[in-house]
């Protein structure tokens, strides 16, 4: 049964592929401002999830100015859902023209330096377009996790690689990319997602999420450069920004857990820095601070046994 609604599942996107790919991009927005609003209304429980997150991470701003941050992010991600059913028929040149380098000045003179780069990223603007217009211009292998309907995993990878993408998946993850950075690729990682398990709690917002050390350890390990790539949207283009981190070794405590640790909470900042930035463009349907509790226990029972100890 389960494989059945996989596959028509399947068979839904694949149809409404073939009707997006008819529509121009200028009509694609225009629908995502008429349905937007019957998107947001028909989730009830994203819609709710959507303004507890905004009320977790701005508490400062009034329910006004978080209801006005919500409504265009319903618009912006119904977009950003519109302008995915198009990929499969995307050209390179609307790519090119949809997806702006803003300064590649900045990955260029880092994949100079021999060692491969990190590029470190996140849920922001049309991620996809954003991936997709990197691995048309340089070498990218990007760390992607495996959807549960098989059918739309398949079809969904081949899109990526249609400009050149690498995918390596989660459990392959270590090993796989040394090589990648080894041959002086880029690696792409997205770590604003919360980890279902593992990870390390640092805080978001100023609330601890749990948050991978994949992007940490891999620098840690091979000194490769890590460059973010900030992905902002300006209409119907995005446009991507690098931004070299500037950190090394030596700044970092010496355990290489807590080097990891503290690097990640760098990592971690800077995406919230372009949240802040632009906090219509991030994925706030995604719960983000699910383990929030669990880390809550955690430095009870730390706090606890250091009070045993004394």
């Amino acid at each position: 049964m389960r494989t059945l609604k996989y596959f028509f599942e399947f068979v839904l996107v694949r149809t409404l592929t073939g009707l997006f790919g008819l529509l121009s991009w200028k009509n694609i927005e225009s629908l995502s401002r008429l349905l937007a609003p019957l998107i947001c209304f028909a989730v009830a429980s994203r819609r709710r999830l959507v303004l507890a997150n905004l009320k977790l991470a701005f508490p400062e701003l009034g329910q006004e100015r978080r209801d006005e941050i919500a409504r265009e992010f319903w618009r912006r991600v119904t977009l950003t859902t519109f302008e995915w059913l198009r990929i499969s028929v995307l050209s390179k040149e609307q790519l090119e023209s949809c997806a702006v380098f803003e300064n590649p000045e900045v990955l260029d003179v880092a994949l100079r330096e021999g060692r491969g780069v990190l590029l470190h990223s996140a849920h922001l603007g049309n991620w996809e377009l954003g991936a997709l217009r990197i691995s048309a211009a340089y070498p990218v292998a990007a760390v992607v996790r495996v959807q549960k309907n098989p059918f739309l995993d398949r079809w969904h990878n081949n899109n990526r690689r249609r400009f050149g993408m690498h995918l390596l998946t989660h459990h392959q993850a270590i090993k796989e990319t040394q090589e990648w950075l080894k041959n002086r690729g880029c690696v792409g990682i997205l770590m604003d997602q919360n980890l279902y398990k593992g990870g390390v709690f640092v805080d978001f917002f100023g609330i601890p999420a749990a948050t991978t050390t994949l992007t940490a350890l891999l620098h840690l390990r091979t000194a490769s450069p890590i460059v973010g790539v900030h992905v902002r949207r300006e209409g119907l283009r995005q446009i991507l920004r690098f931004e070299r981190l500037q950190a090394t070794a030596q700044e970092f405590p010496q355990s290489k857990t807590e080097r990891a640790h503290e690097l990640t909470r760098r990592l971690t900042a800077q995406i919230e820095s372009w949240v802040r930035a632009h906090p219509e463009d991030w994925l706030w349907g995604h719960n983000r601070w699910k383990r929030r509790h669990e880390a809550a226990a955690i430095n009870a029972g730390s706090k606890n046994l250091a009070a045993h100890e004394v």
